[in-house]
C-alpha cells in the first residue's frame, strides 16, 4: 500500500462564503505526511551528519510509517 494514497491535509481551510455573495477559496495546505516529515526531520537533524539527502528519505519513511501505522 502506498502511504501517499492514504495521505490527507493536515491544514485544510474551507472555503468562505460572504454575505455579498464573494467566495475566498479554501485550500489543503500541507499534507500529513508532509508534516509528519518535518518532524521527525528535526530530529534526524540533530543526532546525525548525514546529508540532507538521506535525512530528507529517512523522514519520509518516518512519515510513511507513522501514516500506515495510523490507519490500522
Amino acid at each position: 500500500m502506498n502511504p501517499k494514497d492514504l495521505d490527507h491535509p493536515a491544514f485544510p481551510v474551507p472555503n468562505e462564503h460572504y454575505p455579498n455573495g464573494d467566495v475566498q477559496y479554501g485550500h489543503n495546505g500541507m499534507y500529513l505526511r508532509q508534516w509528519y516529515a518535518g518532524l521527525a526531520m528535526q530530529t534526524l537533524i540533530g543526532i546525525g551528519d548525514d546529508s540532507p539527502e538521506v535525512n530528507a528519505r529517512a523522514a519520509f519513511a518516518i512519515a510513511d510509517a507513522m501514516i500506515l501505522e495510523g490507519r490500522k
